[in-house]
């Protein structure tokens, strides 16, 4: 080898390798374990492991000082937040629970006003109940009271067909035909006639004078009969 080429440099800590031996005919050289690979691993090992056991010891002494050095729940914005809403939550759950008992007052006395309505209009359905039964009376009353007055007139109407005053009458429909006496008279003259028709010039079947007693006559169907000064004349037969 020429005396200018440059050696190659090894670090101190280490042996430069040794060329390898040239192969035996027949055997085959086994590969050399490097001593130097197990040295180095056992010594990063022994490095290695104090570090790790110094950063999980200042892992947990962190965690345990962080416990011990936070400070309360109670001083956190979150608490006092959480406590104000609590607060804003309650005061409305009180006023719901005031405006609840007013809306029930409320209903109370709603229902109180519908019962007393309900109760009148009960006591006027039983009034009205007793104005239609006493309407029902008063119509009966008053059909009776019809009925009586019907009565009464039929006996003056009776009546008054049995009797008679003065004036000119159509035997059969303004008087019945029968036989009529007079009262007692009492004018002095008492006047009566039988008239052809009742025409103020109809001519005079008959006639006759009383001045004092009583008179009668006998009329039959379709005589014109006249009277006066004779009182009333009731018949008799």
């Amino acid at each position: 080898m020429p005396d200018d080429e440059p050696q190659p440099v090894f670090p101190v800590d280490t042996v430069p390798p040794k060329p390898p031996l040239p192969p035996t005919a027949g055997r085959t050289s086994a590969p050399r374990k490097d001593t130097r690979t197990t040295v180095g691993s056992r010594v990063r090992e022994f490095v290695t492991l104090p570090i790790a056991a110094i950063a999980v010891g200042a892992l947990v002494l962190g965690v345990i000082g962080g416990v011990l050095v936070r400070p309360p729940a109670t001083a956190s914005e979150e608490y006092r937040a959480l406590v104000k809403t609590s607060s804003q939550t309650a005061a409305e759950l009180t006023k719901l629970n005031e405006d609840f008992d007013e809306l029930e007052d409320d209903y109370d006395k709603a229902k109180d006003d519908y019962d007393a309505i309900s109760d009148r209009e009960n006591d006027i359905a039983t009034g009205e109940v007793a104005l239609d039964e006493r309407e029902a009376g008063l119509d009966q009353r008053e059909k009776d009271l019809d009925a009586r007055e019907d009565e009464i007139d039929g006996k003056e109407a009776d009546k008054d067909a049995k009797s008679f005053g003065g004036g000119i009458q159509i035997v059969g429909e303004t008087v019945s035909a029968g036989t009529y006496r007079t009262t007692e008279i009492t004018s002095g003259l008492c006047y009566y006639a039988w008239l052809a028709s009742t025409a103020a010039d109809a001519d005079i079947i008959d006639n006759n004078i009383v001045e004092e007693g009583t008179a009668t006559v006998t009329l039959t169907s379709g005589q014109v009969f006249e009277s006066s000064g004779c009182g009333t004349w009731n018949l008799v037969g």
